[in-house]
Order: structure tokens, then sequence, then C-alpha cells
């Protein structure tokens, strides 16, 4: 029974005319005053906490908050990431429908960790010299050279190997596919005259069968994308999956892209080296099917078949994680029906070609020097030169 309870009981019981009777009325009310006021400290000390309580939740989620804040603007500042989804200024839209989309001429633009220079036509390679002869190189991110200096391409190398004495045109752009390459040689490289092709093959090929398509933002889609439809590609797995408006967060965020960058080169890593592991445990095991290696035949020889009788021509197979014993036979049977000389570079590298640091595909310029070196000795071999 509380306190105040017991002095309201006592106070009702009839009590016997005291000649004290003043003093001891002045002394029960003396009592319920003391009562009262040790309840209202009691009171006081409770919302005292209470209150400490929630400055220091206050005070936690304000710190929070400004630690996001200033990780948000050094990674904008710094030009870590911009905060929106962004490909960086050096493509733009092709007239030919074929095409898509090609390398902006006359830049000199920071992008993948690199700066790209190109000519007055759109080739990352050195201006056309009237009197020499003149070597094509066809690909894609590998042949353009993602994510290194233009003195580091595959087509630099060669032109270094070479003593310049030949054109090195690389016609080559991150995500091109074998039609495009098609288009780009007759609406570019033709006019040329080339007398030898280097024609770089790597394993998206087979898959990647559509262009991709260039936004008014200068960002590149995946096929098929038209005005409208969402951007956004935000983290759908573990706990950021449920990270509700993860979607603004990715348009949005510098430090949410960032995470997420993180987060899929980890996973990518991790699924890389599975796949190497496995490829090595079973490697006769296949992803590759003869429909999509049929498709791919098809291509090939419809671009071919545009191409001059005199054209000296180099198939390079470029290797990756998974080692394709099968497939790679079946690919240089291909190219071969086509009159390319085929350099297999699995021979060169296995399925281990050191990638770059921050990346899980594109090689490293160390892997870029090596091919270099192995293709000039082959272009020689298999006398290929112009």
């Amino acid at each position: 029974m509380a306190q105040t309870d017991i002095l309201k009981l006592w106070l009702k019981e009839p009590r016997k005319k005291s000649l004290f009777g003043n003093a001891e009325k002045a002394l029960q009310k003396a009592m319920i005053g003391c009562s009262v006021g040790v309840w209202n400290i009691r009171y006081s000390i409770g919302m005292s906490r209470h209150q400490s309580l929630l400055q220091n939740l206050s005070l936690t989620l304000a710190t929070i908050v400004a630690f996001f804040v200033v990780i948000e603007l050094v990674l904008r500042v710094t030009g870590i990431d911009s905060g929106r989804p962004h490909t960086p200024p050096i493509y733009q839209k092709s007239e030919d429908p074929a095409l898509s989309y090609e390398l902006k001429p006359n830049l000199n633009e920071s992008a993948f960790r690199s700066t790209i220079v190109t000519d007055r036509r759109g080739f990352r390679s050195e201006e056309i010299h009237p009197g020499k002869p003149t070597i094509a190189i066809l690909g894609d991110s590998v042949a353009f050279g993602y994510g290194i200096e233009n003195n580091e391409t595959l087509g630099a190398r060669l032109s270094d190997l070479l003593e310049k004495k030949f054109n090195v045109v690389t016609g080559a752009a991150p995500g091109y596919t074998v039609s495009q390459e098609a288009a780009l040689y007759k609406e570019k490289i033709a006019q040329l005259h080339p007398q030898t092709l280097i024609l770089v093959f790597y394993w998206n090929d087979l898959t990647d069968t559509e262009p991709a398509v260039l936004d008014e933002d200068g960002n590149l889609q995946a096929p098929g994308w038209t005005p409208g439809q969402p951007t956004c590609h935000p983290i759908e797995t573990g706990i950021l999956g449920y990270l509700p408006g993860r979607c603004w967060f990715d348009l949005h965020s510098a430090f949410y892209r960032t995470v997420k960058k993180v987060i899929s080169m980890k996973t990518e890593n991790k699924n890389l080296e599975d796949q190497e592991v496995e490829s090595r445990k079973n490697a006769f095991g296949e992803t590759v099917t003869d429909e999509a290696l049929k498709k791919y035949e098809q291509r090939l020889a419809s671009f071919v078949s545009t191409l001059p009788r005199s054209l000296k021509m180099l198939f390079v197979i470029w290797p990756e994680k998974q080692l394709h014993l099968q497939s790679t036979v079946k690919l240089r049977a291909i190219a071969e029906k086509q009159d390319f000389q085929v350099l297999n570079l699995y021979e060169v590298f296995g399925n281990k070609p050191e990638s770059l640091s921050w990346d899980t595909v594109h090689p490293s310029a160390k892997t870029i020097e090596e091919a270099a070196n192995v293709t000039g000795a082959a272009l020689e071999e298999w006398k290929l030169l112009p």
C-alpha cells in the first residue's frame, strides 16, 4: 500500500480530542506535505532520466546522420562517385542504328580510372598517317583498354612492338558486339583500306547479341531500353535488400552506390574464384551452348562476307575464368572456316589472366602487354603483317 494511502486512512480514523489538537492537525498536514514532496522528487528524477535518455538517443542519431553526410560529401567531392548513375561522357549516338553508339572524336576525358584520348574519327589510337599501311583492331572493352591508359592498350603496345611502321587503329568500345564491330568497320574503317584485321573475341560476344542503348543523359542502358523505364539497380539481397527507398538511394546516394560496388565486387570475385576452381575440377564442363555458337557463326559469316578477300585476318580468343575446352575447339573451327588465323590466348594464360586490381573481368596493363607480345609474334610468324 502506498504511503499516501496509509496517511489518508490514518486521517479518517476517529481521534480523541486533545489539548494539542491544533498541533496534531499541523503535524498531519506536514506529514502529508512531506509525502507528496517525496513523490514529486521521485517523479522529477524519473522524468530527468527519461529526458536524458531521449537526449542521448537524439545525439547518437544526429552523429550517425552527420557521419553519413560527411562520407557522402567526401565521395562526391573526390569524384569516387557522383551519387547518380553516370556513364563517362565519352559516347555519342551513331547515325547507324546497327552501331547504336560510338566514341566521341577528339576526346581527352577521364573515365574508368584512366584518361581516354581519341583521334578526329573517334578511335582510341593515334592519328592516321597516309603513308603507312594500316592494321585495324575490332573488339569490345578488352580491345578498347578498359581501365588502362592510351599507351597501355593492345593497339598502342602493338604499334610500339612494330616500331610504329604501321597505323594501328583501335576500333573498339565497351559493350560492342560482333554486329556493332561489323557496322563500325563499314562506317569508319573500310575507308582507311586496312591490310590486316585483328578481331578480339571475348565470351560475352556469344550472349550479348543486341547493342546497348545510349539515353539522353549519355548513359548506356540495356538493349531494348526505352525512355521512361526505371534505371535504378539497387541491391536486392541481404539486409540492404530490405532498405526502404533503395531505388531512390541507388539513383541519388554516392555512399549507397559505393557500398553496392564493394559488395558487387566481392560477390563477383567469389563467383569467379568458384568458377575457376569448378572449371579445373570439371575441365570439360560447359556453359556455352551449341545454339549460341551457331548464332555467332552466322553473324561472323555475315560480317566477313562484306570484307575484301585480300584482307589478312587474325582471330584472338581472349581467356576468362572458365576453361571452355570444348567451346574453344568449336570456336576455332568457326573462325578458321571464315579464313581467320586463330590465336588462342588460353595457351598463354590458361584461365588465370591477371585482371585490374579493382575489376574482376578486364585485363591489367601487364596482361595486355604480354598479349601484345604474343599477338605481334603471331602476326610475323603467320605473315599477317601488311
